[in-house]
Parts: C-alpha cells; sequence; structure tokens
C-alpha cells in the first residue's frame, strides 16, 4: 500500500478542478488573483486574514465527487465505503471510521481500501460510479489567466471588538484558586483571535496573557474538545461505551454554545454552519480523530502518583495516549494537549494500527513489571 500524502503535497493539484475555482473566487472575492497565483506555484499563502487551507479541506471532503463504491460487512451489517474526490485528489470514507488520505489516483485509494478491509469485503472490485478525473494543463491555465492571476496587496478589514467567550475556575486542592477568562476577537474570513488572561495557582497575581490565532476550524475544534473535557468530568471515569464517545448526537456544550452566539453576532456565518454541522451529527468541518501512527509506550500520570500505562500515538489532531484496544478493535483515545482528567473518547483502530500495538505490546507490559 503506497504513503498517504499529506495536504501540503496535494494542495496545488485541486486548482486544477474548476469546481474548486469557482468555490474559491465566490467565497475570497478580491484574493482570489492572489489565492490562485499561490497555489499554482505552491507557495505558501501569505493571506493572514484568510485561512484557505482550512476552507479547501473543507470543500473537498463536503463536495467530493463519488468515484467508487465498496461495500463491507461489519458487526451490525453492510456499510459502504466510498471513493470521492475533487480535482484528481482522492479519499476514502466509511461509517465509524475516518476520512483517511490522499491519494493522486483511484487505483491507490483502492488498493489502501482491498489493504484495511481484506477479511471484510464484499467484492474486492466495487462499483464505479465515474471515471477518474482528468487533469488539463492548458485549460487550468487558460482559467487562471481569465481571473488576471496576479499576487496584489488588498487591504484587510480588521474587527476590534473583543467578545467575553467563557470564564474558569479550580479550587480543587489546598491553596487552589487559580482562574482564567477566554476572549474572543474576530479578525474576518475566517480567522480569529483567542485570548486568555489568567492568574497563578494561588489566585494572587495575574499570569502573562495568551494570544493565539486561530482558524474557524481549529477553533470550533478547541470548544469541543473544552466542552468534552466539562463532560468527562461529570460522568465516571471507568465506564466508557457508545452513549458516551458518541459525539456526533451530542447537544452544544457551554463552550461551543458561547462560540455560536457570538459568531452570529459578529456576522461569522461559516462558524455559525460548522456548529450546526457538528450539532447534526454531520461533521462538515472537524474530522473524526484517527490514529496515524504508534510511536511507542508511556506512563501517563493522571492524579498524584497515579499513573496508566498507555501507548504514545500520532493522531490527526496531534500527539495523543492510547489505551490497549478491546476485542472489537475499539480504544480510548486522550490527545496530549487535552488534561489529566479528560475521558477520552473512543476510536475504532484499523489493521495496521493494531498490528502495532501487537509489536509494542512486550514494551507495554514491561512498564508494569
Amino acid at each position: 500500500m503506497k504513503k498517504l500524502l499529506t495536504f501540503e503535497e496535494i494542495r496545488r493539484y485541486l486548482i486544477d478542478d474548476a469546481h474548486v475555482r469557482d468555490e474559491i473566487a465566490r467565497t475570497f472575492k478580491s484574493d482570489t488573483p492572489t489565492i490562485l497565483t499561490s497555489l499554482a506555484r505552491g507557495e505558501e499563502l501569505l493571506l493572514p486574514n484568510a485561512d484557505v487551507d482550512t476552507f479547501l479541506i473543507d470543500l473537498l471532503h463536503n463536495d467530493g465527487r463519488i468515484y467508487k463504491r465498496y461495500t463491507a460487512h461489519g458487526s451490525y451489517g453492510g456499510y459502504h465505503i466510498d471513493i470521492r474526490g475533487l480535482g484528481g485528489v482522492y479519499f476514502y470514507w466509511a461509517p465509524e471510521f475516518d476520512t483517511t488520505g490522499y491519494f493522486l489516483s483511484v487505483e491507490d485509494a483502492s488498493d489502501a481500501i482491498g489493504w484495511n478491509w481484506a477479511d471484510n469485503l464484499v467484492s474486492s472490485k466495487g462499483r464505479i460510479y465515474r471515471l477518474p478525473f482528468v487533469r488539463n494543463a492548458e485549460a487550468t491555465e487558460i482559467a487562471l489567466s481569465e481571473v488576471e492571476i496576479a499576487a496584489s496587496a488588498v487591504g484587510h478589514t480588521t474587527l476590534t471588538d473583543k467578545h467575553h467567550f467563557f470564564h474558569g475556575e479550580l479550587t480543587d486542592a489546598p491553596g487552589r484558586n487559580e482562574s482564567w477568562d477566554h476572549y474572543l476577537r474576530y479578525r474576518g474570513n475566517g480567522r480569529w483571535h483567542l485570548i486568555t488572561e489568567s492568574t497563578d495557582f494561588s489566585g494572587m497575581d495575574d499570569l502573562p496573557d495568551s494570544n493565539e490565532l486561530m482558524s474557524t476550524r481549529q477553533l470550533v475544534q478547541w470548544a469541543i474538545e473544552r466542552d468534552s473535557e466539562i463532560e468527562s468530568s461529570q460522568i465516571s471515569r471507568d465506564s466508557l461505551d457508545d452513549d458516551d464517545v458518541d459525539e456526533s448526537k451530542k447537544t452544544l456544550g457551554p463552550y461551543a454554545d458561547r462560540l455560536r452566539e457570538i459568531a452570529l453576532d459578529v456576522g461569522a456565518t461559516y462558524c455559525v454552519k460548522c456548529l450546526a454541522g457538528w450539532a447534526a451529527g454531520t461533521w462538515p468541518t472537524i474530522p473524526t480523530l484517527c490514529i496515524l501512527k504508534v510511536v511507542g509506550v508511556v506512563r501517563r500520570g493522571v492524579w498524584i502518583r497515579i499513573y496508566h500505562d498507555v501507548y504514545r500515538v500520532e493522531t490527526n489532531r496531534g500527539g495523543a495516549y492510547m489505551y490497549p484496544p478491546d476485542q472489537g478493535g475499539y480504544a480510548k483515545v486522550v490527545l496530549e494537549s487535552e488534561g489529566s482528567m479528560s475521558f477520552g473518547r473512543k476510536v475504532k483502530l484499523d489493521k495496521s494500527i493494531l498490528r502495532q500495538v501487537v509489536e509494542y505490546e512486550p514494551d507495554l507490559k514491561k512498564l508494569k513489571e
């Protein structure tokens, strides 16, 4: 099976698709020439107020045309595995599994499905819905010239209103009285400043402010994860069932709900759409947590002198701790960026990850000795 390509490796191919060019023009308007120029040249996009990468990822995942469909057998019956794509860039998706990609041919995506679902496919051929995308470099060049491709300095509006986002505090230990306040400032075109004002452990002194620039996608994901931490602190840490981890059926928590109010206030309609899609269970903007690679084992500290022996893994959301999987191939995963009290979430492991788990199992047992 060929190595999966990163988004950075496939980004420049997307503008070969007329649909992608049209959506860029419709969304970014006067910034379109600069964006298309940078993409065509494979250059880094230097538009701080335009979150183009997030836009392209969402466009690819949400508008991708279906090229091929496989059927597989699972514990609850049959389900489809679809190969979709735009501009000759492909990925595949199946229910309860993450979006997997990227590939530059339908054949490569098919090989990956055959590798990961070798024992579950109804047929190794799959049903073809359309022929692969054919790139036409000349047509792309003409289309780019029609929008007068040229790098140009365009002024961007900066929105200065700072909105109070959330107040939190911790008093769960002797002498602990720390607190923090999050504020949001919308910068336009899907960019946000997350400002955090906080105190030290005792609550007596102010700490330096934190100021992070986030895309809409990153901010929505951050808010949902904070809500997940709040919810996990209210349930038993030793129980894990489907109801606990089925994020797609949860209502908006306090972080996400407040973010929606601010987005409506500043006219950030894309952010509102993201939150509505998440609440509806369609996940239009945030990919399901996916394990990319097992990199080792480690003792995870969860409380004073209390540790859990876990696997260290790389995910599409950064480093994480993964607990040993159950017989069904599901494992609890906690992101390293989450707090020690985070309950985590269930993730279905594919065959390649399960093989890596077996390889590192002796190392995990040594930690317990």
